[in-house]
């Protein structure tokens, strides 16, 4: 929260103090500056909060700008302790917007909105030095001196700015402020403060001293029990008002402030997901069987049995490989696809049964043509193995 002067200033939105970003102080100076950097939403209302010196011994005024354009607004006059009855001070204050003529309940509210851009060349003239800025300056004064009745003069109602800029100016900008549509004050102004004042245009263009040496604040308050619509409004002038310090928001989009490096990326909140417990599922029963034949006796041709055994897992080659049957949730095609891979095993096995039979059949007529008793081998096709005759 940047301060100065012992004031401390900060910037609301939703009923949220802003994060101020990239905050320089330049004191040491005659006028002593602070400037930072505030994030902004575009459609959001905003408020100025102050808050005072807990023992102010001067006379302060301060003059709010938005974007470079004055900005009228009540009760900005802070009297020094002991100075006249204005001792009771309610605080922070909230600047809620721009005041509505003499109505001291009703204000149009600040609220950021989105620039637009063209390419009229004659916005290239105009000036956007301050557009994006909140300025809030602060005066020391010696007095107030009211303006009679039949002298006084109603604030300007101030026309903001357009939110129109030309093209090339569209980069680092994205929001400007207006002014909404007249609402009530969130927060009434107090009775018993002693500032109740306007400030009419033409305290801006009266700033100086008259000569007479006087700093007294001179300030009319109502009784603490007064009710608001019996309040007195009175226009005055500043008498000896000095510019002593200037504090500067600059208002941007966030993704402005991270591109800049003043602010740090968004990172968004991890989701802890629990560690999934690890569960079993069951193997429903084969649906075929292949019985590889371990005798080695038994020769079966190379590419046969490489094609097989390439066909089924490393963990089951040489056992037996049993082909799951899905449940009855997964999907036709995946169901489709294991079906024809199954039917695919079967043929292989049966061919690879069939050339077993043939060269058993071979050698046997070979040993009875040479007197040799032959070995039988016999291939079972059942839903369990059977161990394998052999006769010597």
């Amino acid at each position: 929260m940047p301060e100065l002067l012992g004031f401390n200033f900060w910037i609301e939105m939703d009923g949220d103090r802003r994060e101020e970003y990239g905050v320089k102080y330049s004191t040491g100076l005659e006028i002593q500056e602070v400037v930072c950097t505030v994030p902004c939403e575009a459609g959001k209302e905003f408020q100025i909060l102050y808050d005072v010196p807990s023992n102010c011994q001067r006379n302060y005024d301060l003059v709010f700008q938005i974007d470079g354009k004055y900005v009228d607004v009540w009760d900005t006059f802070i009297p020094r302790i002991g100075e006249g009855k204005g001792t009771r001070r309610h605080y922070p204050k909230h600047i809620e917007g721009q005041s509505i003529g003499q109505d001291l309940k009703m204000i149009r509210p600040f609220q950021f909105t989105r620039l637009r851009s063209t390419d009229d060349e004659k916005y290239l003239l105009r000036d956007i030095t301050q557009l994006g800025d909140i300025t809030i300056e602060i005066f020391t004064l010696k007095r107030l001196v009211y303006l009679p009745e039949d002298a006084a003069c109603e604030p300007k109602q101030r026309q903001h700015g357009t939110g129109i800029v030309h093209e090339t100016h569209k980069k680092l900008l994205k929001s400007f402020v207006k002014f909404g549509r007249p609402q009530p004050r969130k927060q009434p102004l107090k009775p018993a403060e002693s500032s109740l004042l306007p400030r009419p245009s033409s305290a801006r263009l009266q700033r100086g001293s008259n000569g007479d040496g006087e700093d007294s604040a001179s300030s009319e308050v109502e009784n603490d029990d007064m009710a608001d619509d019996n309040w007195n409004v009175y226009s005055y002038r500043r008498v000896g008002a000095k510019l002593v310090g200037k504090i500067v928001f600059k208002y941007r989009d966030m993704d402005v402030l991270i591109a800049q490096g003043l602010a740090p990326p968004h990172v968004p909140e991890q989701v802890v997901l629990s560690e999934p417990t690890p569960t079993v599922r069951p193997v429903s029963a084969p649906a075929y069987m292949v019985v590889m034949n371990p005798d080695p006796n038994v020769h079966q041709p190379a590419g046969l049995s490489q094609r097989l055994q390439n066909s089924v897992s490393s963990e089951r080659r040489g056992a037996v490989c049993a082909v799951d049957v899905e449940d009855s949730d997964d999907s036709e095609a995946e169901l489709k696809m294991l079906e024809d891979r199954l039917v695919q095993l079967k043929e292989m096995c049966d061919l690879q049964a069939r050339i077993a039979v043939i060269k058993a059949k071979k050698r046997a007529r070979k040993a009875e043509k040479a007197g040799t008793p032959a070995k039988r081998l016999k291939v079972q096709h059942d839903a369990e193995p059977e161990p394998v005759e052999r006769e010597d």
